[in-house]
This record gives structure tokens, C-alpha cells and sequence, in this order.
């Protein structure tokens, strides 16, 4: 075998091996992020939303928060973050399905993280389940 071709051989060898790893590199830290579903806000007059209670979190000083979901481009495609909002309970209601909430923003924009297979902060990568709907 000629010295050139069996260099040729040995870098195409190692791209492929190379590629290979990245491929399972990637797709394990995908499997490793938590599963969200997703819920959705609907705004009522006076600039409150009524949520879903599973969406609505509380911190260990008693503040009420929920986790939007927001979609970024990421070096392997879309990745999708959650971004803590702060809200203020102001009642449940009484079917006990939704709560009503008040927050300096738009909670209709983005949806929401309503369920989670362990606790999540803001700034954290998430995937959805299967059916990007209810949790099982």
C-alpha cells in the first residue's frame, strides 16, 4: 500500500470515529434532560391568567413562580430552555383546575412547564415527552 493511501485511510478512519462520538455524545446528553409537558395560560380581564396548578411552583421562601419554555437555536438544532417568571397567586378557583395568577408579563406568549420528572430551576435545558403533552 502506498504511503499516501494509508495516510488518506487513517484520517478518513479517524473523522468517521470522530463523527460516531459525537453522534452518541449528543444523543446521550439528550437523554439525560429532564421530560417537561407543556401547559398554556389564558389571559382573563385585568391582566391575570389563569393557569393550570400543576404549572404553579413555589421556591423555599413561600414565591409563587412559573418555568415558560422558550426555544433557542442551539449548536445541534432547536434546544429549549425554561425561564423562571414570578407571579402572585390570587385565588384558586372553584373546580380547582386553574388558579388565578398576576405577573409583570405575558404568560400567554410561551408555553408553560406543567409537569417534570424532578425539580427544575430557570436556565435549564428541558425536553418534552413523546406526545409533548401530559406527563404518563
Amino acid at each position: 500500500m502506498k504511503p499516501a493511501r494509508l495516510v488518506w485511510s487513517l484520517c478518513l478512519l479517524f473523522f468517521a470515529l470522530m463523527a460516531l462520538a459525537t453522534i452518541l455524545a449528543v444523543d446521550r446528553s439528550y437523554r439525560e434532560l429532564p421530560r417537561v409537558a407543556l401547559a398554556a395560560a389564558r389571559e382573563v380581564p385585568g391582566g391575570t391568567w389563569m393557569v393550570p396548578p400543576s404549572a404553579l411552583c413555589r421556591d423555599g421562601e413561600g414565591s409563587c413562580y412559573v418555568l415558560l419554555v422558550q426555544e433557542e437555536e442551539g449548536p445541534w438544532g432547536r434546544e429549549y430552555y425554561c425561564r423562571r417568571v414570578p407571579v402572585a397567586l390570587l385565588r384558586d378557583t372553584p373546580e380547582g383546575e386553574q388558579v388565578l395568577v398576576a405577573a409583570g408579563q405575558r404568560l400567554t406568549a410561551l408555553p408553560m412547564a406543567a409537569g417534570w420528572e424532578r425539580p427544575l430551576s430557570g436556565g435549564e435545558r428541558v425536553r418534552f415527552y413523546p406526545d409533548r403533552g401530559a406527563a404518563p
